[in-house]
């Protein structure tokens, strides 16, 4: 066995699969690797630590939490806002932040030790003051949007409450659903007004409301919302999505000074295109956010290989994306792709044998 780079230590190994369908979403994908790496390692006796880094790329917010939880140091937090005819409903977003790597050295581990107790009272004050700010906020759009015709302006009250939790930044997970309403409940709960023909403002603007739509004012927009603290996340390579509805809507927004981007909003449905419209968000492919989420490339490069692999493929899927990252890095990158009916943690055992035997 040749293994001149990890000879005399534990072998380190990046697990940073995307979504398997059918079979395994993100997460799942990961443990089955992991429990490969490990029983490869333990035949060979080869000490191994893993980093464990899915990063879901199919547009499911569920799928995309639960790789988070995975990966990254995840809150979940909890906001009151109006459902139908201002019913209070609990909806929830989650307070990411990155976890730090069990790759540790004995060193690494002895001078924080020593240090914890000199800087405990810095670190408390600066939590207090600082420490939410460079947590990133994620929204599941799938949970909270259904048939309600309130669901979009409940989605606008729970970004408002994520935004202002002082994160760096709030990113948006879109599902394949569309808000009944194309998004401009949001917008309204965030400060954009939508007034009729008379000039009269329209009061918890819904579907029905759509025609109805003569100028928008984006002028009084909740402060809150600053430029390049939105991101939104959508499935790459989708269809677009342009019902008459959003071309009338998008021909009011011109008129009003906003600069609609059919092309890529299109793409993401009437929300993507509400929130990048009207609150400026970046429309981003989903695996691209995921992977800057859980830094990437920073965690590939301290790693010796990297195991990856999904169910879809393309410039924008993860194996992709890893394959790019850690071909820049020089890190070896083992694509997994089992065989009809082959279980995926035999097929990563099976790729793993033969890296290191090679």
């Amino acid at each position: 066995m040749n293994r001149p780079r990890w000879a005399g230590r534990a072998l380190r190994v990046c697990i940073a699969p995307g979504s398997f369908t059918p079979g395994a979403c993100a997460a799942e994908a990961s443990d089955a690797m992991e429990r490969a790496v490990r029983t490869v390692s333990e035949e060979h006796g080869q000490r191994v630590r893993v980093d464990r880094c899915p990063i879901a790329d199919r547009i499911d917010g569920a799928d995309a939490f639960a790789a988070l939880r995975v990966s990254m140091n995840t809150r979940i937090e909890e906001a009151r806002v109006g459902g139908s005819d201002e019913r209070p409903v609990t909806a929830s977003w989650g307070r990411v932040r990155p976890r730090r790597s069990r790759i540790y050295t004995a060193t690494t581990l002895v001078i924080r030790a020593v240090m914890i107790i000199q800087f405990t009272l810095i670190y408390a004050a600066y939590m207090l003051v600082l420490g939410r700010r460079g947590a990133t906020a994620v929204i599941d759009a799938g949970a909270i949007i259904g048939d309600d015709p309130d669901s979009s302006r409940a989605l606008g009250q729970l970004l408002r409450a994520a935004i202002k939790a002082r994160g760096k930044r709030v990113i948006v997970l879109l599902c394949e659903k569309d808000p009944p309403d194309l998004g401009v409940g949001m917008a309204a709960a965030l400060g954009v007004r939508f007034l009729d023909q008379a000039g009269d403002p329209i009061e918890r603007p819904a579907l029905a409301d759509l025609p109805r739509i003569a100028r928008i004012d984006a002028a009084s927009i909740n402060p809150v919302v600053k430029p390049g603290k939105l991101v939104v996340a959508f499935r790459s390579g989708g269809a677009p999505r342009i019902p008459g509805q959003l071309e009338q809507l998008a021909a009011r927004c011109r008129e009003a000074g906003l600069r609609p981007d059919m092309n890529r909003a299109g793409a993401a449905g009437g929300l993507g295109f509400a929130l990048s419209t009207f609150l400026g968000a970046e429309l981003q492919p989903l695996g691209e956010v995921m992977a800057s989420v859980v830094n990437l490339r920073r965690r590939l490069g301290r790693v010796d290989v990297v195991l990856t692999g999904g169910a879809s493929d393309g410039p924008a899927a993860t194996p992709a994306t890893v394959r790019a990252i850690a071909g820049d890095l020089g890190v070896p990158a083992l694509d997994i792709r089992p065989g009809a009916g082959q279980p995926l943690e035999s097929a990563a055992a099976e790729a793993v044998r033969a890296w290191l035997l090679a």
